[in-house]
Parts: C-alpha cells; sequence; structure tokens
C-alpha cells in the first residue's frame, strides 16, 4: 500500500499546486490527509508544496497552526534555496499578520514577497502582493494610494483571460474603497461587477466575500433587510468552510443590522455570537467592534452597567490597537452611556479623550460626534459657556462635513457622467465607422452608377439620405444628453438649496433654544454681566449675514435672475420684504420663516399683510400661489 502512495504522490502534489493556495482556500483538503502526505514525502520540494496547503488549510480557523505550517516552510525554501517558494511563505506570513490586524508585521513580509517576485520576473504573484498591500493602504485610510494599485492591477487583469478570480477580487476591493470615499453608486457598481464576475467562476468563499461587502454597501443605503440577506447568505458559505474570521464579520455586521432595525433580540443574539468568534479566530479588533456595538444596544435598552462593562472590554482590547477611529468610538459609546447615566462630570474625560484621537487623524465625523455629546454633558452640568463652544464647533464640522459629501456627490455625479459620456463617444464612434464604412460601400456603388444610370443614382441619393439622417440622429442624442445633463444639475442644486434652508432653521432653533436656557439663568443670576455678553454674542450670531449671503448665493443658482424681476416689477419692496418673498418662494412655512428672520410667526403673519397691499393682490388672490408662479 505504502508503494502504492509513493508511485502516485508526485501526480498529487502536481494536482495541489495548481490549486490556488493564496486567499481563501476553495478546495477543502482534509488536513488530516495532508499530513498523512507530508510525514510520507522525503523529496523537500514536495514538503513545501504540501506545507503551503498545510498553511491554507488552517488559515481561517486556527491561526497558531497556520503560521506554524508558514514557519516550517519558510525554512525549508530557505534551506532548499527555493526563491519562488520563500517569497510566497514570506505571502502566507503577511497574510497571517494581517488576519492578527498587525498591519507593520504585514507590510514587511509583503514587501520582501514583492521584491523576489519582481525579480524572478512573476507578473502573476506581483498582482496578488499588490492585492494585498492594496488591502493594508485601504486598511489605514489611504484610499488614494489603494485605488491606485488596484486600479493598476485591474487594467492588467483584464488583458489576462485566466485572471476572472482576481479581477474580481480587484473590483471588489475596489467598491469598498470608493465605499468609504463616499462614491455609493459607484462602490456599488463594482461590487456587483465582482459578483457577476464571480458567476464565472468556482470560488464560493470568495464569493461571500463580496456578498459580505453588498450588505454593507445596502446598509448604506438604509435597505436593512436586502443587507441582512445578503450577509445570510455569506454566512452560509462561511459555516461550510469553518471560517471563523469571517463568520464572525458577518455575525457582527448582521447583528448590527437588526439593531437598527429595533430589532434587539435578534441582534444580541447575533452579536454574541460574533464575540464568540472572534475570540476563537483571534481578531481583537474584530471582538472589539462587535462589543461596542452590543454595549451601544444595551444602553439603548438602559442596561447600563451591562453596557459599561462590555465597552470597558473594547477598550481594552483596543488599548494596544493602531486603529484609533474604533478607539475614539468605543469612547464616544462609553461616554453617551455615561450621560444617559445622568454621570455626565464622568463623560466629559471620555469625550475629551476622544476628540483628540479624533482630531489627531481629521476624522471629521467622528469628532463631531464627540463636540455634540461633550456639550451636552456640559449643558447638564451648568456649563453653558462651554456647551456653547462645543456646539459652535459641533456646527463648523457638521457643515464642512455638508460641504465634502455635497462635493462627493458632484464629483460622484461628474465621474459617472464622464463614464457614460465615454461610453456614448465609443458609441457615437461606431457610428461613425459604421458611416465610413457605408461611405466606401458608396463609392463603389458609384463605380456601378457609371453603368446603372438612373437606377444607381437613385439609390445613391437614399444612401445619402441616410448617412444624413445618421447624422442628425446622433446631434440629437447627444443634444438630449447635455439636456438632461443640465436637468440633472439644476435639480441637485434645488435640493442643495432646500437643504441649506433647513440647515438655517435648525441652526437658529438651537441658537434661540440655548439663549432661552440662558436667559432663564441670567434672571437667577446675581452677577448677570457674563450672561450679557453671551446672549449678545447669540443675537449676533442669529444676526449675521454670512448665512443668508450664502442662502441667497444658493438661490440664485436655482432661481436666476428672481430678485431683479421682483425689483423691476414692485420698486417699493424693502430690502426684509425682498427675503419675505425669497423664502416664500422655498415654500417654507410660517414657523420656519420666523425662525431664519430670528422674529415671531406672528410678525411673519403681519408682514405677509403689509406684503399682499404692496404686491396690489385682491382679496381672493393666494399671496403664496401668486409668490410661487412668479
Amino acid at each position: 500500500m505504502l508503494i502504492i502512495m509513493k508511485d502516485i504522490l508526485p501526480i498529487i502534489l502536481v494536482c495541489l499546486f495548481f490549486v490556488p493556495v493564496l486567499g481563501h482556500a476553495q478546495q477543502k483538503h482534509a488536513p488530516d490527509s495532508l499530513l498523512h502526505l507530508y510525514n510520507l514525502e522525503t523529496d523537500g520540494n514536495h514538503k513545501l508544496i504540501l506545507l503551503a496547503h498545510l498553511y491554507n488549510a488552517f488559515l481561517y480557523s486556527d491561526w497558531k497552526q497556520s503560521f506554524h505550517y508558514a514557519r516550517q516552510e519558510l525554512q525549508l525554501a530557505q534551506k532548499l534555496n527555493d526563491t519562488t517558494h520563500t517569497a510566497l511563505a514570506f505571502y502566507h506570513i503577511g497574510v497571517l499578520y494581517n488576519n492578527a490586524d498587525k498591519a507593520d508585521s504585514a507590510r514587511y513580509y509583503y514587501l520582501l514577497a514583492e521584491e523576489i517576485f519582481q525579480q524572478t520576473h512573476n507578473i502573476s504573484r506581483q498582482l496578488e502582493v499588490k492585492h494585498a498591500l492594496a488591502i493594508l493602504a485601504y486598511e489605514k485610510g489611504n484610499y488614494s494610494e489603494a485605488l491606485a494599485m488596484i486600479d493598476q492591477n485591474i487594467q492588467l487583469q483584464e488583458a489576462l483571460p485566466d485572471k476572472i478570480s482576481d479581477l474580481a477580487m480587484s473590483y471588489d476591493l475596489r467598491g469598498m474603497i470608493n465605499l468609504y470615499l463616499g462614491y455609493h453608486t459607484i462602490a456599488l457598481e463594482n461590487s456587483l461587477t465582482a459578483l457577476n464576475l464571480h458567476s464565472q467562476i468556482d470560488e464560493p468563499l470568495r464569493k461571500a466575500d463580496v456578498l459580505n461587502h453588498l450588505a454593507g454597501l445596502e446598509m448604506q443605503f438604509h435597505h436593512l433587510q436586502k443587507s441582512i440577506d445578503y450577509n445570510l447568505e455569506a454566512l452560509k458559505i462561511y459555516e461550510a468552510y469553518n471560517d471563523k474570521y469571517y463568520q464572525a464579520q458577518a455575525t457582527n455586521d448582521i447583528g448590527n443590522v437588526f439593531f437598527y432595525q429595533k430589532n434587539y433580540p435578534e441582534a444580541q443574539t447575533y452579536l454574541l455570537k460574533s464575540i464568540s468568534l472572534a475570540r476563537e479566530s483571534g481578531s481583537r479588533d474584530l471582538e472589539a467592534t462587535a462589543l461596542g456595538n452590543l454595549g451601544k444596544l444595551y444602553r439603548v435598552e438602559k442596561k447600563y452597567t451591562e453596557s459599561l462593562n462590555v465597552t470597558e472590554q473594547s477598550l481594552n482590547l483596543l488599548a494596544t490597537s493602531s486603529n484609533i477611529i474604533k478607539k475614539a468610538e468605543a469612547l464616544i459609546d462609553r461616554a453617551m452611556t455615561r450621560n444617559d447615566m445622568n454621570q455626565p462630570e464622568k463623560a466629559i474625560p471620555l469625550l475629551t479623550q476622544a476628540v483628540v484621537l479624533t482630531d489627531s487623524i481629521s476624522a471629521k465625523d467622528n469628532l463631531r460626534q464627540a463636540y455634540f455629546n461633550r456639550a451636552k454633558s456640559y449643558e447638564m452640568i451648568g456649563d453653558y459657556r462651554q456647551a456653547l463652544k462645543d456646539y459652535q464647533k459641533f456646527d463648523s464640522i457638521s457643515s464642512e462635513l455638508y460641504n465634502e459629501t455635497r462635493s462627493r456627490q458632484i464629483e460622484e455625479m461628474r465621474t459617472i457622467y464622464e463614464t457614460e459620456k465615454k461610453e456614448k463617444a465609443l458609441l457615437v464612434q461606431e457610428n461613425e465607422n459604421e458611416i465610413l464604412r457605408r461611405d466606401a460601400r458608396l463609392r463603389t456603388l458609384q463605380i456601378q452608377m457609371l453603368i446603372a444610370g438612373t437606377v444607381l443614382l437613385i439609390g445613391m441619393a437614399a444612401l445619402l439620405f441616410i448617412v444624413y439622417r445618421q447624422r442628425v440622429i446622433r446631434q440629437k442624442m447627444i443634444q438630449e444628453e447635455d439636456r438632461k445633463a443640465l436637468e440633472q444639475e439644476l435639480e441637485f442644486r434645488r435640493r442643495e438649496l432646500t437643504t441649506h434652508a433647513l440647515h438655517l432653521v435648525s441652526k437658529n432653533k438651537l441658537l434661540n433654544s440655548l439663549k432661552n436656557s440662558i436667559e432663564k439663568i441670567k434672571t437667577e443670576a446675581d452677577e448677570k454681566t457674563p450672561f450679557v455678553s453671551l446672549i449678545g454674542s447669540i443675537d449676533q450670531d442669529l444676526r449675521g449675514d454670512a448665512e443668508w449671503e450664502n442662502f441667497e448665493k444658493y438661490f440664485r443658482q436655482v432661481y436666476s435672475d428672481f430678485d431683479e424681476k421682483i425689483k423691476r416689477a414692485f420698486s417699493e419692496l424693502t430690502g426684509n420684504e425682498i427675503r419675505m418673498i425669497t423664502l416664500m418662494k422655498m415654500n417654507l412655512s410660517t414657523k420656519e420663516i420666523a425662525t431664519i428672520l430670528n422674529i415671531t410667526p406672528e410678525s411673519v403673519i403681519k408682514a405677509r399683510y403689509r406684503l399682499r397691499k404692496k404686491l396690489n393682490l385682491d382679496t381672493d388672490q393666494n399671496l403664496q400661489q401668486f409668490i410661487l408662479a412668479l
């Protein structure tokens, strides 16, 4: 029996060698069988191949065991002076360090592998290492660097027919990068492209990764049930392959979505399962994330002691992590629990620490949350001056984020438009090529026309008419697309204007509320001078024209020449009355107009009555309808 095994062993090894061993293992080689073959083998080169597959067999189920075989693979490859397997072992160790959230060590081994693959001109392996380095850049937040590497890979992979699997992985990662850049529509297109490519190959685990990423995208679009469905489909595959690391990821994501659906029992079930799986797979960051989400769930359920306990565990796990954003999120969640427990004095140091961390990496969304919650804490202890400062910082960062989001949306629309424009240009070029081909046939017909006479002349005229018609149709297509683009731009600016108006309403409400609180305290305080100064500062902000100038700028972009038309038609109108007409043109309510202009609703009603007189409206004419029709 042993003789037979020795005879067929080289054939088995050759088959194993050509099965992909990087990333997720798509062939479930039984570890016991591989160990049996390894113990029988005496040839060093064959043992290297078996070690690579032993590493892969334990990659996502037993980190320590997988690392043991990767180390053995490296030692044997160096002993045999086998450069290819040495580089492969470096890559395997890098993958393991990456899964253990040790990015610097992972990058070190990836670069060692890349250097050898470049020296040996192994393009295929270079692409794999470049993909891994792009993942590291993406995880560190270097999105532009990661995107550049992935785009290089895609360009090379699309030219190689045997790289469908790697191409799918590249599009999947490209989708995740665009997601974090805020280009959600492009990210969704990339991920769906990856899923479509996976329909051409049999790689269940990589398909599961794409499904998990699509679930994240659907959550961004607030399609919560679709997000759960994608993740449940991915989870079945991970469970079939005993892939505990990604089971932990998927169960955490499912639990988080159930939380947003307010299905708290299901959320708790999946988050507890994620914590257990993360511990088994050795991923401290994943465990900390799931614990943080569980703490958030306990806080909503008013289980404050349990919430503090799990957020403390999360912070302890993140103590040595390089993921600053996760640390900040854990601190903010813990502080929010303290605020809910009416312990603002314990929340303030946590939020101050979160402010320092997020400000150091310009994580504006997390910084905004930290300032907002700290403002609430200061307000709870009666330090209204500091609360106002934090609210102002919150408002400033919110405005920055709004502008950045708007810029990203415009850039995404421009990117999509440019892509569609290129596709249409290719279509136009194809039509022109078709016209050229017809012209060539036409020249042939012209020779025949000398013989055919009148009949062929009629045919030529018909062909010329067809060419002309094609050109007219093409021109109309281009004009129609330009018109649609302009309509989309105008609609976007309308949404922008509405958002800005509502932002003014929200800001003035907040300032008025804070002013009323301070007025109330001022009447009770002995020393009133600081409050007078503070109230004056708020009044000055409420009366400030900067926000109104911004509003007017957005308004003129949507309703060009509206102000000039009003002034020409009704020259006696004052500036305040033109402002009133502008806000009514936005179809805002009396209460919203009062908030923006910092007057009472009764004053708005009186102003509308005076406006009717100046506009010479009959008693049966509706003022609002008259202004909307202008």
